[in-house]
Order: structure tokens, then C-alpha cells, then sequence
């Protein structure tokens, strides 16, 4: 019984490990659930199947263990595909991918709200608590590049200074 009681120990240690290892990326609708219970800022990693840049952001950057820490604790993390067929409704507005079928790529309205029509992949796009954007962040980011982002708004440093002064004495 001692064993048996070790064993399911171990298993439920090296999952819950393992589950801190990584970003816990969340679709649009599982971030509205977890938002309505306890509020966090958002993270959006807006993609597309096609895109090198995205998938090496992806085996990268987001594996990286701080940008992983960052993003876990100040984020709820959403990767939004920006051709996929999702039907995402933000402030009362439903957004679609009207001429999405197979074979065919097409831009997401989502998408191009949130990306302000500067369709660009990869672009990061970081949400207030009331899902406000804080404006899109296009183009492949190094950790180094990524962690002072999630720190300035995670950390709500943009509420005393500008971005420029932060990561002056960031950089120093």
C-alpha cells in the first residue's frame, strides 16, 4: 500500500511539474471563463498554420523558462489562430471568419481587429483585465526582447512610466 501510495505520489508530482514547465495556453472562450472568476491580464498569440516565424516563437521563446514564469502568473495566455474558424464575441461584437473552408486561407475579423488591420504574423497582442488592448506588438521576439514586455505590463510599470525610461534602466 506504502508503494502504491509512493507511485501516485511521483505520477502527480512530475504532471504537476511538467504542467509548470510550460505556458498554459487557453482558448478565447476557456480565458472569458477563468476571467470571470478571477481576473488577469491576457496575452495573444495571433498565428497562422503557415508561418515559420510563429512556429519558431513557439519552440523558442515560449519555452524559454522565464517568459514561461511571466507569463503563468501576470497572463492568461490565448493562442488565436488568425485564419482558423473560431467564433470569438468580445464587447458584445461577434467575430468570424466568413469565407474560411478547406483549402482556402482567409483572415479572421478577429484577427484584424485586434492586429488594427496591420495583418503581420507573429504578433503579440496583450489585453487588460477588461480585454482592452494595450496595442498589437508585431514580429518574432526573442526571450530577451519578450521578458521586459511581460514585466512592464504584467507589472504595471506603464501606470509611472513610458515604456522608453523602463527599459532604459531595464537595459542597465
Amino acid at each position: 500500500m506504502k508503494n502504491f501510495i509512493l507511485i501516485i505520489s511521483l505520477v502527480f508530482l512530475s504532471v504537476w511539474g511538467y504542467a509548470q514547465n510550460q505556458i498554459q495556453w487557453m482558448s478565447w472562450e476557456e480565458m472569458l471563463k477563468a476571467q470571470e472568476k478571477q481576473p488577469k491580464k491576457v496575452f495573444v498569440d495571433v498565428y497562422t498554420d503557415w508561418c515559420g516565424w510563429c512556429k519558431r516563437m513557439d519552440a523558442h521563446t515560449f519555452t524559454h523558462p522565464e517568459v514561461i514564469k511571466l507569463m503563468n502568473k501576470y497572463f492568461y495566455a490565448v493562442k488565436f489562430n488568425a485564419e482558423g474558424d473560431d467564433i470569438i464575441v468580445h464587447k458584445g461584437k461577434t467575430y468570424t471568419n466568413p469565407h474560411s473552408f478547406p483549402g482556402k486561407r482567409d483572415t479572421h475579423q478577429f484577427a484584424k481587429y485586434l492586429l488594427n488591420g496591420q495583418l503581420s504574423y507573429p504578433t503579440i497582442v496583450m489585453l487588460s483585465e477588461n480585454l482592452d488592448s494595450y496595442g498589437p506588438i508585431p514580429g518574432y521576439r526573442k526571450p530577451a526582447d519578450l521578458i521586459p514586455m511581460l514585466k512592464f505590463i504584467g507589472e504595471e510599470k506603464f501606470k509611472t512610466q513610458s515604456w522608453e525610461e523602463y527599459i532604459s534602466q531595464y537595459n542597465q
